[in-house]
């Protein structure tokens, strides 16, 4: 899948943002399967990638939490048995680093995006999915700021 989608965006850097949609689908419609599966363990996992990216980002200099962000949103969904979904978002975050989206943007963005991040694993963690879930759609909407 990498090597097509890498050869596809290089074609046309429209076929990122394709299979960026793509994603976003995955990630809403395995949500509820993959949060119900998650322990202790993989919630304490995600407040630490949270913890670590505000303190890169409040560094100075800052430093781009971008492994953190892959870390936390590959988590979420680590328990399911699929491999074509889980091989499908791993796709995803090696090509939004080779098309620049791990590049320093603006710390505002960044701040908005880590809250969200941070409400979501407090979300989880308090088994008020609902609400996580919309907070993972309003995080998502975030990349058209970007944009």
């Amino acid at each position: 899948v990498v090597k097509s989608l890498g050869f596809a965006v290089a074609l046309n850097k429209k076929y990122f943002d394709d299979f960026s949609n793509l994603r976003t689908h995955l990630e809403k419609s395995y949500f509820f399967e993959a949060v119900l599966l998650l322990g202790d363990d993989e919630v304490n996992q995600m407040r630490l990638l949270v913890n670590l990216a505000k303190e890169k980002l409040n560094d100075k200099p800052i430093q781009i939490p971008h492994r953190e962000h892959e870390k936390l949103h590959l988590l979420i969904f680590c328990k399911l048995q699929n491999e074509f979904v889980l091989s499908l978002m791993e796709a995803y975050w090696k090509m939004y680093e080779e098309v620049g989206l791990a590049l320093y943007n603006d710390l505002s963005y960044l701040i908005k995006v880590w809250n969200y991040h941070e409400k979501i694993v407090e979300s989880i963690a308090d088994g008020q999915y609902e609400k996580s879930y919309q907070y993972l759609v309003e995080h998502m909407e975030l990349i058209n700021e970007r944009i």
